[in-house]
C-alpha cells in the first residue's frame, strides 16, 4: 500500500489534483467571504417607487418614507407607470397610497396599503421587501394612531372654547373623548402583499442558479477533455482544423445537450415563459459563451486555464444575481458582474422563469460575449507556433 502511494507520487498528476483541491477552497472561500461582507449594509440600494394619489395623509406617508432613505425611495406618478418599470426590473417594490386614503380612514377608521413586489429576484431580494412592507406599515399605524389621539386630545380644550360654560363643556368633551379612545384602533391601517410575476414553487427559484452553475461546471470539465484530446491531434492536423473542431463540436454539444435541460425542465413542471424555442436558443446560447471562455482559458495557458476557469466559476456565482442580489453586492464584485456571462444568463432565466425582464437584450448580450471571446481564441491560435510535423511523427513512431 505504502508503495502504491510513493508511486502516485512519482506522477505530476497527483500533484496537480492535490493543487486543484487547496485552489478550490482558497478561491471560493476568498471570493465568496469578500463578495457577500456587508451585504447587509447596503440595503439601501434597493429601490422602491411610491405612487401616492392622496393629498392629505399620504403625501405625509410618501415624504416621510424617502426622507428616511432606507432604500432608494422614489415617488412615482402613475401606478401603470411604476408597474411596467418594476416589470423591467427597475424597482423591486411598488407602494400604492389609493386617492381615499384619508377621507376612508376618517369615515370608517381603516385605510389599506397596497404593496407590489416583484417575484422575478433572488429569494433574499423578496424578503427584505416583504420586511419592509410590513415595517412600513407598522410605522404608519403608529404615525395614524399618534395623529388621531393628538387631534382627540386637542378637542375638549376647543369646544370648551366656544361654550358658555366652559368647565362644563370640557369635562363632558373630555368624558367622550375618552370613550371614543378606547374605541380607537391601534392599527387602522392595513397592508395587501400583490406578488408580481409569481411562480409557484421553491424549485422555480433554484432554476437560474442551477442552470448557470451545471453549465459552466459543464462547459468547463468539457473544455480540459477537449484541450487533452487536441493536444494529442497537434502534429497530425493543423492547428486551424483543430480549432475548428473544437468549435463545431462547442457548438454541437451547445445545442444538444440544451435540448436536455428543457426536457429536464418539463419533466420538474417549471414553465417557461415564452416557450419552449425560446428557452431552448437561450440556453444554447449560454452554453456555448460558457464553452468559449472555459476553452480560451485553457487554449492560452494550457492546464494552468483550469485555475483562471475555477476563478470564473466562483466569481460568476456570486456576481451574478442568482444568490444575493446585485445591489447589495460590492461595487467591485457588481461591476465584475458585469464583464461576465452568467449575469445575463441568470437575468434571461429570471425572465423565463417569472417573466418580465428582457431577455431580448440578455441573448444580444451573450452573443456579444460569444463574438469576442472567438475572436481571443482566434488569436491564440494565430500566434501558437504550429509544432514540427516530422518531430511529432518521429515521436509518436519511437
Amino acid at each position: 500500500m505504502l508503495q502504491a502511494v510513493k508511486q502516485f507520487f512519482k506522477l505530476k498528476e497527483t500533484y496537480i489534483g492535490i493543487a486543484v483541491a487547496l485552489a478550490f477552497q482558497l478561491i471560493f472561500f476568498t471570493v465568496w467571504l469578500t463578495a457577500y461582507d456587508g451585504v447587509y449594509d447596503r440595503m439601501d440600494q434597493l429601490k422602491i417607487a411610491v405612487v401616492n394619489e392622496d393629498s392629505d395623509f399620504g403625501k405625509e406617508i410618501a415624504q416621510s418614507l424617502i426622507s428616511k432613505n432606507h432604500f432608494k425611495t422614489v415617488e412615482v406618478n402613475d401606478l401603470k407607470a411604476a408597474q411596467t418599470e418594476m416589470n423591467d426590473k427597475d424597482w423591486n417594490m411598488v407602494l400604492h397610497i389609493p386617492k381615499h386614503f384619508t377621507s376612508e380612514l376618517q369615515k370608517s377608521g381603516q385605510a389599506n396599503l397596497t404593496y407590489y413586489i416583484d417575484q422575478a429576484h433572488p429569494a433574499l431580494s423578496k424578503q427584505i421587501m416583504e420586511t419592509a412592507a410590513n415595517t412600513i406599515t407598522l410605522t404608519v399605524n403608529k404615525q395614524a394612531f399618534a395623529a388621531g389621539m393628538k387631534q382627540l386630545n386637542a378637542l375638549p380644550d376647543a369646544a370648551a372654547a366656544q361654550s358658555p360654560k366652559p368647565d362644563e363643556t370640557k369635562m363632558i368633551a373630555g368624558t367622550l373623548v375618552k370613550e371614543v379612545q378606547e374605541r380607537l384602533k391601534q392599527e387602522p391601517i392595513t397592508q395587501k402583499i400583490e406578488k408580481t410575476n409569481q411562480t409557484e414553487g421553491f424549485a422555480a427559484t433554484m432554476i437560474p442558479l442551477l442552470v448557470v452553475l451545471a453549465s459552466f461546471v459543464g462547459a468547463m470539465i468539457m473544455s480540459q477533455q477537449i484541450q487533452l484530446a487536441a493536444m494529442q491531434l497537434r502534429g497530425r492536423l493543423n492547428k486551424w482544423a483543430i480549432f475548428a473542431g473544437r468549435v463545431l463540436i462547442n457548438l454541437g454539444v451547445a445545442v444538444s445537450l440544451s435540448l436536455i435541460t428543457l426536457v429536464l425542465t418539463k419533466v420538474f413542471a417549471i414553465d417557461l415563459h415564452g416557450g419552449l424555442m425560446q428557452g431552448w436558443l437561450f440556453q444554447s446560447l449560454l452554453f456555448f459563451t460558457f464553452l468559449s471562455l472555459s476553452q480560451m482559458f485553457v487554449m492560452i495557458f494550457g492546464n494552468g486555464g483550469m485555475l483562471f476557469n475555477i476563478i470564473a466559476m466562483a466569481t460568476q456565482l456570486v456576481s451574478s444575481g442568482a444568490i444575493v442580489p446585485r445591489e447589495l453586492l460590492s461595487d467591485f464584485y457588481e461591476k465584475t458582474g458585469n464583464l461576465l456571462p452568467a449575469t445575463y444568463g441568470v437575468s434571461g432565466y429570471f425572465s423565463m422563469v417569472f417573466g418580465g425582464g428582457h431577455i431580448g437584450s440578455d441573448a444580444k448580450t451573450l452573443a456579444i460575449f460569444a463574438v469576442v471571446l472567438f475572436a481571443i481564441s482566434a488569436v491564440a491560435v494565430l500566434l501558437r507556433r504550429q509544432p514540427d510535423q516530422q518531430g511529432v511523427n518521429e515521436t509518436l513512431a519511437a
